[in-house]
């Protein structure tokens, strides 16, 4: 005679528990959205500063000018940290708006795009593009993003087991 193997579920358990994660992927992902943009974007592009540029797969930011350098000296301003004269840009960037299915990351400064981008301001001078809002080219930012969300699905499976 062969030993009797019996297997309790409580499948209507996991069965809440995915409809509620699919009601929540479906429905407003504002908490989530909120999370991974401060844990990733706020974050990450905040350490491009501090590193120049150089994070992540991404170059370095191009090095100042002579005529940038000698402004700086006059003004007393050393050492030359590129793109952190005040340190205004790196703390503007921010969430700047969100709804329920999308999230945008940005600086509302009227001078960033010309960092940003590049190109010429307004006294006619090149700026070189020096790209402070990225996503990691080696794929960091995509991964700390899965991780945030997997993160986001547990804690939605442990609320619904405690209930």
């Amino acid at each position: 005679m062969l030993p009797k193997v019996t297997v309790e579920t409580n499948a209507n358990k996991m069965i809440d528990i995915i409809g509620h994660i699919e009601q929540t992927i479906n429905g407003d992902m504002r908490d989530l959205l909120s999370n991974i943009a401060e844990a990733v974007m706020v974050a990450n592009n905040t350490v491009s500063f501090e590193k120049e540029g150089k994070r992540a797969g991404h170059d370095a930011w191009k090095q100042l000018s002579e005529y940038t350098i000698s402004i700086k000296e006059e003004q007393n301003k050393i050492p030359f940290q590129i793109l952190q004269d005040t340190g205004k840009l790196k703390r503007s960037i921010a969430v700047l708006s969100i709804n329920d299915k999308e999230v945008t990351v940005g600086t509302r400064l009227e001078y960033a795009p010309i960092h940003q981008f590049g190109g010429r301001n307004e006294e006619g001078r090149y700026v070189p593009k020096r790209e402070f809002l990225f996503w990691s080219p080696d794929g960091s930012d995509q991964q700390q993003v899965v991780k945030s969300f997997n993160a986001y699905i547990q804690q939605i499976i442990k609320e619904m087991e405690g209930k």
